[in-house]
């Protein structure tokens, strides 16, 4: 009986007890602009990300301290308790200063960095299993009708990289909806989606499977790897190293930018998009599958692709000693050409994928999810209608939708509504 009401304790969410929110927006304090994906995060383990226009809604103990972070900014401390007495706050952040003297790098193999900080994941990234929580959203469109919508809180396991080296999660339903309108074709979701809250709560640990594409031996000799810079990002330096397809492949990879840790070579972020090659070339991947595999999956669908825009974004969060996964953000855009019968009917595909670890339970002990609990392809969400109402995610920490995806939801629902979320 004791250990049925531990085990009943445990899946009392512990967001819910005793909690404030706090709404607000971070902005540049020279240029005014928005900060997008700006971290969060308090030394108890709660925290959330702001979104693409700077905004965030989090919900935690009071007398917490928050500490804002951005690799381009200073870190910004904020007490919880002050900032809930205000609806919705702004709050501003310095820019980081530019060195006035030019740092000294000691000449260092990119790659040699890289290889060295796969190899030290187990010991960086989260060498013991752990619980936390969770916000996932999933948003699809295709063209001006067909639109899929998943939102979910959910608990996870994560297994620790000191019992395997590619870490596994599984994932238990918190609360979820699912909003989909009539898509122009059959299994386009199937097709482009990223197989829902399933696909983020099994994220490896250095980010999502893009990562593969530019880090690893086997794909080192596709690119051009360059230490560009090292940072401060909250008090730690940091290794920017820059990386970009090189000129005669004729594929369609990746650029962008690799943060590492300098003192214990952890991932702390990687930023990555499709090359301005490489947009040149078709889309050679599609529901997991690569290269020929992936060719024939679209001739047989009767579907031509062209690549407008491919970027993510995977951060990571320094607690207790170790690096853990903070956020995952990935941003899909397509021109599709879809045969139907004697007639050709173009469509623009937008896929958006954000994923935001929103507590780390450190006082819990890490245990599986049952089986009978765990989600699972066949998982389904409650259906939602009408308006977008953030109000269904008023007693957990989630990622406020962004102006034009608010507009388009309700749009496809009918509404004449403008009103911003």
């Amino acid at each position: 009986m004791k250990q049925l009401t531990v085990f009943l304790s445990l899946l009392i969410p512990l967001f819910l007890q005793a909690q404030i929110s706090i709404t607000g927006t971070l902005l540049d304090s020279q240029s005014k602009e928005s900060i997008a994906y700006a971290q969060l995060r308090t030394p108890s383990g709660w925290g959330t990300i702001t979104n693409s226009e700077g905004r965030f809604r989090i919900n935690l103990p009071a007398h917490e301290r928050i500490t804002i972070t951005h690799l381009a900014y200073q870190a910004e401390e904020i007490d919880s308790r002050k900032a809930h007495q205000e609806e919705a706050i702004t709050f501003l952040l310095v820019p980081r200063p530019m060195e006035l003297e030019a740092v000294i790098i000691t000449p260092i193999d990119p790659i040699e960095l890289l290889e060295e900080a796969v190899a030290s994941i187990p010991d960086n990234h989260g060498h013991d299993p752990i619980m936390s929580q969770a916000f996932y959203r999933e948003f699809l469109q295709v063209g001006d009708s067909g639109v899929r919508l998943n939102e979910a809180v959910v608990e996870l396991y994560q297994q620790g990289n000191g019992v395997s080296s590619h870490r596994t999660s599984q994932a238990q339903l918190i609360k979820g909806r699912s909003s989909e309108a009539q898509m122009p074709f059959n299994n386009v979701h199937l097709m482009f989606g990223g197989g829902g809250i399933q696909s983020a709560a099994g994220i490896p640990v250095i980010g999502s499977p893009k990562a593969e594409a530019f880090i690893g031996k086997k794909v080192y000799k596709n690119y051009t790897y360059t230490l560009k810079d090292v940072v401060s990002h909250n008090g730690r330096d940091t290794y920017v190293i820059h990386f970009d397809q090189k000129r005669k492949l004729r594929k369609r990879l990746y650029q962008g930018n690799i943060y590492l840790d300098t003192k214990t070579l952890a991932f702390v972020q990687v930023d990555y998009q499709t090359s301005q090659r490489g947009k040149k070339f078709r889309f050679g991947q599609i529901a997991g599958l690569t290269g020929m595999a992936a060719k024939a999956a679209l001739r047989l669908a009767g579907i031509k692709l062209e690549l407008l825009d491919d970027q993510g974004r995977q951060q990571f969060v320094y607690q207790n000693g170790q690096w853990y996964l903070n956020s995952a953000n990935h941003q899909f855009r397509a021109n599709l050409e879809k045969k139907r019968g004697e007639e050709q009917k173009q469509y623009v595909l937008d896929v958006s994928r954000d994923f935001v670890i929103t507590h780390y339970e450190q006082e819990t002990a890490a245990h599986p999810i049952p089986e009978a609990q765990r989600l699972n392809p066949e998982t389904s969400l409650s259906k939602q209608t009408g308006v977008y109402d953030e109000s269904f995610w008023d007693n957990y920490t989630y990622l406020p939708a962004s102006t034009p995806l608010y507009q388009t939801i309700n749009r496809w629902h009918g509404s004449q509504e403008t009103v911003d979320p």
